[in-house]
C-alpha cells in the first residue's frame, strides 16, 4: 500500500454517499469513546463496495512467550489495506482493521 493511495475509491462519489458516511460514523464513534468492531465494519464496507473480504496475515511474531508481539496485515485480494500490532493476534488484527478504515478516510 502506498502513501496516499486509495485502492477502492473510498471517499469518492458513492451511491447516496452511504458507504462514506458509515466510515465517517465509525471514526467519529471511536473518537468519542464508542465501542466499534473494526473488523466487522471493514468487512461490511468491503462487501458494500463489491470487494473481496478482508484476510488477516501474520507478518511477524516476536519476543519471548510471556511477552509476544504480533504484526498483522489486512488485505483485500492483492491489496494491502492496513497493518496493526499488539500483544495478541486478535489485538493486532483489530488494529490493522482500524488502520484500514482510517486510511479510507484520508
Amino acid at each position: 500500500m502506498t502513501a496516499g493511495s486509495n485502492p477502492f475509491g473510498i471517499g469518492e462519489t458513492t451511491v447516496g454517499g452511504v458507504v462514506d458516511q458509515s466510515v465517517a460514523a465509525i471514526v467519529t464513534a471511536d473518537k468519542q469513546g464508542g465501542v466499534v468492531n473494526y473488523k466487522s465494519q471493514l468487512q461490511e464496507l468491503l462487501q458494500a463496495r463489491g470487494q473481496p473480504p478482508p484476510v488477516y496475515c501474520l507478518v511477524k511474531a516476536s519476543g519471548p512467550d510471556h511477552d509476544r508481539r504480533f504484526i498483522v496485515e489486512v488485505r483485500a485480494g492483492n491489496t494491502a489495506l492496513g497493518r496493526g500490532s499488539g500483544k495478541s493476534k486478535k489485538q493486532a488484527e483489530t488494529r490493522a482493521a482500524h488502520s484500514a478504515l482510517e486510511h479510507f478516510l484520508s
